[in-house]
């Protein structure tokens, strides 16, 4: 196929390119998967020299939402002013796809590029600092609240539990950034119920690592929401977040899954420590000895050699536990 001799056979096989390059930049790591997703994007741009608003509406408005997809993985690998300028582009792509993509005449459409531009402002919002941040955010949560208008319980289950997942890490995004008591309590309560309604679905049974992946979440909106809250109400949220750990690495485990172990255990620790700080001398005490032990266990993974960052955070915070429970032991 050439663009002159048949125009929309050609288009149609550059938008076909750009899903295997999108597939294969999403599966390799580094130099190889950055080039792959930049190959996407040509591929999706040039099928719009053919595709556009006018000629097929429909066509262009499923590209343009692939086009948004492959800029905000690409996005996502960037750094500087690169990843900024990727997220922006992706964020056009949507809202572009939106202008076709109605609830009226295309639900299930719309609904996905819904999801797509809210996957794209959470990504933003977590790049991003002050105000913007916030605001990225803000508009991540907008778009999956329209997208759940469509995609129910009822009617699509699985996508349903996805979006769930990712608006509970929103508003937990949003609860760590508030500076406000009320608005950050009032996120990380929205978080709570976003991922306990994922795990609706989402249940050991049927689905177990995104049940564990749901549970580590869950546990680090109750934990959030612990370290915010005093007395009593924030020693039962560090509990439940320490239950929630717990339940995660029932699946985490570190023969079938050494990085998500190693994660959760780390999580945990954090939420160990924290309650030990909260909780009487003597009660304190069993809470900073069980951080020791998670802490200890991430590094069996999170080893100087192969995650250096990671692995210096975690010597840190197995400081922090120590220094607690030499003065809790030494009576100081």
């Amino acid at each position: 196929f050439t663009k002159e001799s048949d125009p929309r056979g050609w288009a149609v096989t550059q938008d076909g390119l750009g899903g295997a390059y999108l597939s294969v930049g999403e599966r390799l790591n580094g130099t190889e998967g950055a080039e792959s997703l930049h190959a996407s994007v040509i591929a999706y741009q040039n099928a719009l020299r053919v595709f556009t608003k006018e000629s097929f509406p429909r066509a262009w408005a499923t590209t343009q939402n692939d086009l948004g997809l492959a800029y905000q993985r690409l996005g996502e690998r960037q750094s500087g002013a690169e990843w900024a300028e990727s997220l922006r582009a992706a964020i056009t792509a949507c809202q572009n796809a939106l202008r076709v993509f109605t609830r009226e005449s295309l639900p299930q459409d719309w609904a996905r590029t819904q999801n797509n531009l809210g996957d794209t402002y959470l990504s933003s919002g977590e790049r991003q600092s002050g105000t913007g941040g916030v605001e990225s955010l803000l508009a991540a949560v907008t778009a999956y609240r329209n997208a759940l208008q469509v995609a129910t319980r009822e009617s699509l289950p699985q996508a349903w539990a996805g979006i769930q997942n990712n608006l509970g890490l929103t508003y937990l995004r949003l609860g760590e950034r508030q500076s406000g008591t009320k608005g950050a309590l009032e996120s990380l309560h929205a978080s709570l119920i976003a991922y306990q309604n994922a795990l609706q679905v989402d249940t050991r049974e049927s689905l177990p690592q995104a049940w564990a992946e749901t549970q580590n979440n869950l546990g680090g909106a109750y934990q959030r929401l612990g370290e915010r809250l005093s007395g009593t109400e924030g020693v039962e949220s560090l509990l439940a977040a320490v239950t929630a750990y717990q339940n995660a690495l029932q699946v985490r485990t570190k023969e079938s899954l050494p990085q998500a172990w190693a994660m959760t255990q780390n999580n945990l620790g954090d939420a160990y420590l924290s309650l030990g700080e909260r909780l009487s001398r003597t009660k304190g005490v069993g809470s900073l000895l069980a951080a020791v032990t998670a802490y200890r266990n991430a590094l069996q993974v999170d080893t100087k050699e192969s995650l250096p960052q990671a692995w210096a955070g975690i010597q840190y915070n197995l400081g922090l536990a120590y220094q607690g429970l030499g003065e809790r032991l030494s009576g100081t």
